[in-house]
Parts: structure tokens; C-alpha cells; sequence
């Protein structure tokens, strides 16, 4: 019995210093996989994209990677073929942390040395283990900038992502301390979460949003302060992965403009029912030509003139394709939503809900043929809006807004109810209503 644990423990005392070294070997093999998937996604989004290895230098307690990632077609815009990281790797008994930089880059060092006075922000921090997420860390201390009206300073920023090996599930957690400039301009601070799911090589779902606790701008003419403006998004799919729903919140706490208190701005809009495989085919066309093509009409150094019409040139020569790619996602029980909107002005409040949704699959040819015959948009779309307007923010139109516009309507579009001006509209039974009053549409 003596003799077996002796045996063990000498087991343990040789195989426990080489434990670092197999987790090194495990962080390589993660490294090298995350790479290639990552390669691939960018691959199926046309971003011509690429992570690459340069050197990878593997010890028994260490590891020293240099790797850059390849802006392709990208690089005609930011000015710069790639960004090269340098990264250190320490090997420990149950995981391995690193440390990244960019010092590498020129560009980088340069602005670093005649902006910062040579002192660099950030700090990348990323933990690897055999059977966790990666969980990276990235950090940027403060500092200020000069701009040509004021100087900017920069908040710190921190912010964790974890991803797991496959780059399927990804989330987010941050915070930062948000800029500010001496005329009075300010924004922050800013708390940040996301977390996503990969179900494609170009869809994602889950949620996430952003709390900005204070903003204030200042023309000098106008002073505006926001404070708890918060944005929020939602995508999400039933089981069957074949229709997809897009939510987005975006809200505020209390909005002062020139010592005028304000409070209650909100609006949340949906889109419902979306075809995900025409979807993501959609978006493979767009990549491929914002990636391919549209990057040389924003080259660095083009005039302004220049760039506009080669990007006119650009979606001129694609829109067929992009039409066509459209049309594919008009699909029956497609809806557009807008569930609220509230917006205070001195005057008053406007407030307003929308729901449209289409009725059957449409092509583009019958949505031209509704200039000739607007009967048809009832057979399409079902539709109901409100919406409510203060008398006063309507001013010298509230006449054009009372008085019906062509001879088949019994009412404006809004009626006037006191101080304030209502409209609604609905479809229903095939026809049109508008204040209560139908709408004959072929008059």
C-alpha cells in the first residue's frame, strides 16, 4: 500500500509542471479554431475579411502570438491594409491569461506618441481555459483629445465579452465613462449589455441595449439635457427558425430644452413575421455590395461630389438585384409596428400607434399598379393607425389637416376634438376607414 502511494505521488510531482504546458497546447488549438470560424463568417458576408497567425511561438510556460487582421476591400477606407496585434500568453495550472497590444501598428504608435504623450489607453486582457468561454477584457483609460472647437476628453472604458469556442453564443457587459468637452457638451455615463446567439453564418439572435444616465448639448443659442435615454433591442424566432421578429425601444427619463422641463419621450417599433431564409439571402446580396463595390466610392481622399455619384453609380447597378432581393421578403403576415410614440413639446404631447401587415405575398409589380388602382392596397395590406397632435403644434396647416384631399374622403386626416387634433385609420371588411367615415379609394 506504501508503495502505491508513493508511486502516485511521484505521478503527481512529474505530471503537475507539465499541466501549464498542456494548456498551452489546448489555447493553441482553441486560438487556431476561432480563427477559422471566424474566417468563415466574415467569408459568407463578402467583408473579404481575414484573421490571420503570423507567428505562433509556444514554450513551456508561455506563448508569444503575433496576428493581424486583413481589412481587404476595407482598407481603401480606413486608409490601413491591417491591424497587427501582439499577444503574450502566460500558461497557468487552470487557465491561461493574456495580454494583447497594438504597438506593432504605426499609425497606432504615432498617434499614441504626438496625441497621448506617448502614453497608450488600452489594454486587452483575455482568459482561455479547456472547458470555460473565452472571456476577454478590454480596457481604455482615460484621455483628451484637441478638436478644432474644443478638446474632447474621453472617459474610460471597460468592457467584457465572453464567446464560446464555436462563436455561437456571444454577450457583452460594459460601461464607460463617456466624453465631455469645456463648452458644455457631455454624454455619460454609459452602461452597455448584449447577448447573442449564432443560428447562421449571418444571423444572430437575442437581446441588449444601452442606458445613457446623462446628455447635455449646448449651441449656445439652445441648451438640451437627457438624462436616462435608453435604447433597447430584441431579435427572436420561434423554434422552427423560419420567421424572425426585430424590436427596438428607445426611451428617456426627464428632457429639459432652455430650462423647459420636459419628461416621457419613448418609441418602440417592430418588424414581425420575417422571413428568415429571404432574409439572410437579402443580407448576403447587400454585404456583397457595400463590401465589394461600395468601399471604393468611399476611398480616403475622394471629393465628397465624387463619392456621392459613385455610390449613385454603385446602387444603380445593383438595384435590380436589391429589388429583387426585396421582394422576397414581402411575405404574407409581414408587419411593420410602431406600438408607441410619445413625444412632449412645449405645446403639448403627440402620441401614436401604427400596425401594418401584409395580407398575402406581394411582388413589386403589384405594388406599382397601385398608383393606377389604389382599391387593390386593401386586398394586400391590413393596416390600423392613431395618432394625436396638439391644435397648437399644427399652426396655419391645421386646415389642410381638417379638410379632406381628394372626393372620396368624408373627413382630413385628422379631426379637431378641442385642443387637440385625432386621427385613426383602419382596414376592415375589405375597406378603408378613416375617422369613422369609410374611404372610397376609386372615386
Amino acid at each position: 500500500m506504501k508503495k502505491i502511494l508513493i508511486a502516485i505521488v511521484l505521478l503527481i510531482v512529474i505530471s503537475v509542471p507539465a499541466v501549464p504546458f498542456v494548456n498551452g497546447i489546448i489555447m493553441e488549438k482553441t486560438f487556431r479554431g476561432t480563427f477559422e470560424q471566424l474566417n468563415q463568417l466574415y467569408t459568407a458576408s463578402s467583408a473579404n475579411i481575414k484573421f490571420e497567425i503570423m507567428t505562433y511561438d509556444r514554450g513551456l510556460f508561455d506563448s508569444q502570438i503575433l496576428w493581424r487582421i486583413k481589412l481587404g476591400n476595407m482598407s481603401e477606407v480606413y486608409g490601413i491594409d491591417d491591424v497587427v496585434f501582439t499577444e503574450t500568453a502566460r500558461h497557468g495550472f487552470t487557465a491561461i491569461t493574456s495580454e494583447t497590444h497594438l504597438q506593432k501598428n504605426v499609425w497606432y504608435t504615432d498617434w499614441i506618441n504626438s496625441k497621448l504623450g506617448g502614453k497608450d489607453p488600452l489594454t486587452i486582457q483575455t482568459r482561455y481555459s479547456a472547458f470555460d468561454p473565452i472571456v476577454s477584457t478590454l480596457s481604455m483609460d482615460a484621455f483628451t483629445a484637441e478638436m478644432p472647437d474644443a478638446p474632447v476628453t474621453i472617459g474610460r472604458l471597460n468592457l467584457v465579452f465572453t464567446v464560446d469556442t464555436s462563436l455561437t453564443s456571444v454577450s457583452m457587459n460594459g460601461t464607460w465613462d463617456g466624453m465631455s468637452q469645456d463648452n458644455g457638451n457631455k454624454m455619460g455615463p454609459v452602461a452597455m449589455t448584449g447577448d447573442l446567439t449564432r443560428i447562421s453564418d449571418l444571423i444572430w439572435l437575442g437581446k441588449g441595449g444601452a442606458i445613457v444616465e446623462s446628455f447635455t448639448t449646448d449651441s449656445g443659442n439652445e441648451k438640451v439635457v437627457l438624462s436616462n435615454l435608453e435604447f433597447n433591442y430584441d431579435i427572436s424566432s420561434e423554434d422552427d427558425h423560419k420567421k424572425m421578429n426585430m424590436a427596438m425601444e428607445m426611451k428617456t427619463g426627464d428632457i429639459v430644452v432652455n430650462d423647459q422641463p420636459l419628461s416621457d419621450w419613448g418609441l418602440s417599433i417592430a418588424l414581425n413575421n420575417l422571413d428568415m431564409a429571404a432574409y439572410e439571402e437579402f443580407i448576403r446580396l447587400y454585404y456583397q455590395v457595400v463590401n465589394t463595390q461600395m468601399a471604393k466610392a468611399l476611398t480616403p481622399g475622394i471629393p465628397q461630389e465624387d463619392a456621392v455619384k459613385a455610390m449613385q453609380e454603385v446602387l444603380a447597378q445593383n438595384s435590380p438585384k436589391l429589388v429583387a432581393g426585396i421582394e422576397k421578403l414581402l411575405k404574407k403576415d409581414l408587419e411593420f409596428k410602431i406600438s408607441r410614440l410619445n413625444i412632449v413639446l412645449p405645446q403639448g404631447e403627440i402620441s401614436g400607434r401604427l400596425g401594418l401587415k401584409l395580407k398575402q405575398d406581394v411582388i413589386m409589380s403589384q405594388m406599382m399598379m397601385l398608383a393606377a388602382q389604389p382599391d387593390k392596397a386593401l386586398e394586400i395590406f391590413s393596416m390600423k393607425t392613431d395618432v394625436i397632435v396638439p391644435v397648437s403644434l399644427a399652426g396655419p396647416r391645421r386646415t389642410e389637416l381638417t379638410s379632406p384631399l381628394f372626393a372620396g374622403m368624408k373627413t382630413g386626416l385628422f379631426i379637431q376634438d378641442g385642443n387637440i387634433l385625432k386621427h385613426n385609420a383602419q382596414t376592415r371588411d375589405g375597406k378603408l376607414y378613416l375617422n369613422g367615415k369609410e374611404v372610397l379609394l376609386n372615386f
